[in-house]
């Protein structure tokens, strides 16, 4: 019962938080040819969980540091921004992920900026615990994936959505 109950805690963060991040992956990939987009979507969530890891245990380490979630917000909305934007700024082209390299790169970027309200619910559900936290990381991946594929449906069929991911 120790192991069980903030494990189901964990699924129900993961669960709850990993909704924007499946959004971005579905708009990094919205580009990107039909045959590249799963693709795009497994590397670019692999390479996230992976850096995810890594971030859980440097957090576990920067708790205590003030201002964390003033910098993750605004690092989250430029992300946003630069999701949405497709034209050409003055002097630099922002992207969407036009290419596959260019799409994974993207997800483990926003994924990495992204990931702070899970790797935070996570770390204080489990404590020291790096069983239940590494577990807590890995159950996150099939949510990503089948959300990320479910919203990149959506938004090939209606457009407005992407905007509204954005907002997100």
């Amino acid at each position: 019962m120790e192991f069980i109950e903030p494990f189901v805690k964990i699924l129900i963060i993961n669960l709850i938080l990993s909704g924007d991040n499946a959004v971005v992956i579905a708009m990094a990939s919205r580009n990107l040819p039909s045959n590249l987009k799963s693709k795009a979507i497994i590397w670019g969530t692999v390479g996230a969980v992976l850096f995810r890891i890594l971030f859980t245990v440097i957090v576990m380490y920067l708790l205590k540091l003030p201002y964390i979630h003033l910098i993750g917000g605004i690092l989250l909305l430029l992300v946003a921004y630069k999701l949405l934007v497709e034209k050409e700024m003055e002097e630099n082209k922002i992207k969407t992920g036009n290419s596959l390299k260019e799409a994974i790169v993207i997800i483990i970027f926003a994924d990495m900026l992204m990931s702070l309200d899970n790797v935070l619910g996570i770390v204080a559900v489990a404590g020291n615990n790096m069983l239940l936290i590494i577990s807590g990381i890995i159950l996150s991946i099939p949510i990503m994936l089948f959300a990320s594929q479910f919203i990149l449906k959506i938004m090939e069929k209606y457009p407005f959505v992407i905007y509204i991911g954005s907002a997100l």
